[in-house]
């Protein structure tokens, strides 16, 4: 009898802790839950973004499995600077870093400001970096890594002379305005270049001052292209020093004039800052360069050499040479006849280099017929000096 007591009484016991057991392991897995739903941020899209003030201090718990965003408005043209910083964290060994940006309302990266490990507790400040009025967002990424408070801000600040992206292609240029130093820096990103856009009303000499941050092993770019996309001008930086480079002399006629600043495809600048100032000479001098500078570019398709561009335009100023004399000379020339161009492409050349157009067809077909009837180039030539078109560009 007492044997059977025993084995019941073990029996009830063993059920009592099998079930404390398994309502103990309810209570916590809930528990776990519970915490788990408690920690997951409530704004890892961009329609649950949390909105963020200009200039306020943002804290936030940042872990390895979700990404926030943050959202804040712009109503004026200016640059933004991000300031981040976060606890230490523990390293998990192949950890990857925590991505920092900043997006545009498309969701598009529009500047990439930082990785942070999460043992790495420096205080980060990003570079300037222009913007426009509209709706960003503050991106962190999820990382491999035990979760950290981080603690951000982003300052605004209202200006009109910093670059503003995204300015990498010529329909998204900025305007360059001259005598006026605009700010900017290279996206770290993979190729970022940047377009500016100025006008030339009359002949003009340009002259562009770039001020760029020293980057080893790196080497910068810059190109000019004139509204068809035709290259009219490139040179090359070393950026192995901080330094101030000068483009000068630069001869345009009429039109609009794209520079493209950015780094070699094969040594290239990231993250880097730089200014540029352009300068526009429009004295006689200045048109009588561009005039000459006109020449060389349509008949012989490259920028004239240093000493044959001051000298024409000595003479041209002096008195000692007129304009069909340079006409003459350079369309006259071994190295234009050696071009094997066409009757028509030689007509369409005077056009260009004489009235700095495309020729109308009237006009296009009237001198086309003479050079197929044997007028000589020279009497083609003194045809376009002495127009009336003509002889009003050079009285303006």
């Amino acid at each position: 009898m007492k044997t059977r007591d025993y084995k019941g009484k073990m029996k009830w016991l063993r059920l009592g802790i099998a079930s404390l057991a398994l309502a103990a392991g309810v209570f916590f897995s809930n528990g776990l839950t519970a915490r788990a739903e408690e920690n997951v941020p409530q704004n890892t899209t961009k329609e649950t973004a949390t909105p963020i003030a200009l200039g306020e201090e943002v804290q936030t718990l940042s872990d390895y499995s979700h990404s926030q965003y943050f959202k804040f408005q712009t109503t004026e043209p200016g640059y933004l600077t991000v300031h981040y910083q976060h606890e230490a964290g523990e390293s998990t060994g192949n950890i990857y870093s925590q991505r920092i940006s900043i997006l545009n309302n498309n969701l598009n990266e529009y500047f990439y400001c930082a990785n942070s490990k999460p043992e790495d507790t420096t205080a980060m400040v990003s570079p300037k970096v222009g913007v426009t009025p509209d709706t960003y967002y503050f991106f962190i990424s999820g990382y491999q890594g035990p979760a950290c408070k981080v603690t951000f801000k982003v300052d605004f600040t209202p200006c009109d002379n910093y670059e503003q992206e995204i300015n990498d292609k010529p329909a998204k240029a900025e305007s360059l305005p001259f005598d006026k130093t605009m700010y900017a820096w290279i996206l770290n990103t993979n190729y970022d270049k940047d377009y500016y856009r100025f006008d030339v009303e009359t002949p003009s000499t340009i002259t562009l001052d770039i001020n760029h941050e020293s980057k080893e092993k790196s080497k910068w770019v810059v190109t000019i292209w004139d509204s068809n996309e035709k290259k009219i001008y490139e040179t090359t930086f070393e950026g192995g020093q901080t330094r101030l480079d000068t483009i000068t002399d630069l001869d345009l006629e009429p039109g609009t004039y794209y520079v493209c600043v950015g780094g070699d495809e094969s040594r290239r600048i990231q993250g880097k800052t730089y200014d540029i100032t352009a300068h526009c000479d429009s004295s006689a001098r200045a048109q009588v360069r561009a005039f000459v500078s006109r020449l060389y570019r349509v008949a012989l398709n490259r920028n004239p050499d240093p000493d044959g561009l001051t000298d024409w335009t000595n003479r041209l100023i002096n008195g000692d040479a007129q304009a069909v004399n340079i006409v003459q000379g350079i369309l006259g020339s071994n190295e234009y006849a050696n071009m094997g161009k066409s009757n028509g492409e030689i007509v369409n050349d005077c056009y260009r280099a004489m009235l700095g157009r495309d020729a109308e067809e009237e006009g296009y077909n009237h001198w086309l017929v003479r050079l197929d009837n044997g007028m000589s180039m020279n009497a083609i030539f003194a045809g376009f000096v002495g127009s009336d078109e003509f002889k009003n560009l050079c009285a303006t």
